[in-house]
């Protein structure tokens, strides 16, 4: 890695940050506060969620705390449901916002980072050129954490106090770091002539139907010699018409174009009308631990809505909050 990003201008973070780990700027919690944060996990998926904190545990990615760790709090853990052929696989998920005033994400100072759009991607596009998709596999869990922040990524599980060592669902500043290495990627394909976008674990590729071939090898290749697995069933091209971040762009014709099918604006439209039901809910029935009362409500969603938990929980806990302090 170290030769590949050798003229990177990232390169120190890129090299310590694949071998040791990565970090992030967080402050600690006074002295005399600790926390504990129920988990959102409930009886019907228990064992499907034990299930993968075992698989986890077994891969080192999940370790017990030892006794003489200075851990300041416990955070929830919560399960998202995700259907892919057919086939239902679940992940977990950590909610790193609670408590409100002392959770991790509340006292992470988060770096302005910038993210590729598909406006990025649609500058590229010219008629009759050719596009190629990759996609990483738990790219997140492909990230080690350095040591000395795992005490910010501990969680409770039957009774056991463990800490997740990879880059976990929930963190705030992952995403932001995780982009730094998808620059990283793009830059150096970059540098060998490809044209390409590059957002969190998804890369667009552009160009001649053979160039756009060659170079989809390329980076498959310089992926997976980077550790990272490639997810091949979401791995498309050459084509001239394709989703990419849920806009189908295409080339055919005369013209570039870049628009949304009638069923994903449905399946939007009855996204943005759950979840908002949820917060809804979650406001007007909050009681005691409002943040569990939010996730029972998510758990009644339907599974293509499950795969917004993350801000399912922040509208719903947002919501929650402003009921309660309306109450006061």
């Amino acid at each position: 890695m170290a030769a590949a990003f050798k003229t990177d201008p990232d390169k120190v973070f890129l090299v310590r940050g694949a071998a040791c780990g990565v970090g992030f700027p967080f402050k600690s919690v006074p002295e005399d506060t600790f926390y504990t944060v129920e988990n959102y996990v409930p009886a019907e998926h228990w064992e499907a969620m034990d299930k993968e904190i075992r698989k986890e545990r077994a891969a080192g990615n999940v370790v017990m705390v030892k006794m003489e760790w200075s851990i300041q709090g416990i955070s929830a853990v919560g399960v998202v449901a995700k259907e892919r052929k057919g086939v239902i696989k679940f992940r977990p998920v950590w909610d790193y916002s609670r408590p409100e005033d002392v959770g991790v994400n509340s006292r992470i100072d988060l770096e302005k980072e910038k993210f590729s759009s598909i406006k990025d991607a649609y500058a590229l596009l010219r008629p009759g050129l050719w596009m190629a998709k990759l996609d990483l596999t738990a790219a997140y869990r492909s990230v080690p954490v350095a040591a000395m922040y795992w005490i910010a990524h501990v969680f409770e599980w039957d009774e056991e106090v463990l800490a997740d060592t990879r880059a976990p669902f929930g963190n705030s500043a992952m995403p932001g770091i995780f982009m730094r290495f998808t620059r990283g990627i793009v830059r150096w394909m970059k540098a060998q002539g490809a044209s390409i976008v590059g957002y969190l674990d998804d890369f667009l590729l552009i160009g001649s139907k053979k160039v756009v071939s060659e170079f989809l090898l390329l980076l498959r290749e310089f992926v997976t010699f980077l550790g990272f697995e490639v997810n091949d069933d979401k791995c498309e091209g050459p084509f001239q018409a394709m989703e990419f971040l849920g806009i189908l762009l295409s080339t055919e014709g005369n013209q570039c174009t870049a628009s949304i099918s009638e069923d994903r604006i449905l399946v939007v439209q009855q996204k943005i009308a759950d979840i908002r039901r949820l917060g809804a809910l979650a406001g007007s029935q909050a009681h005691g631990d409002w943040a569990s009362d939010c996730y029972k409500l998510y758990i009644d969603l339907g599974r293509e809505q499950q795969l917004l938990l993350p801000s399912a929980m922040a509208e719903g806990a947002a919501a929650a909050t402003a009921a309660h302090r309306a109450g006061r």
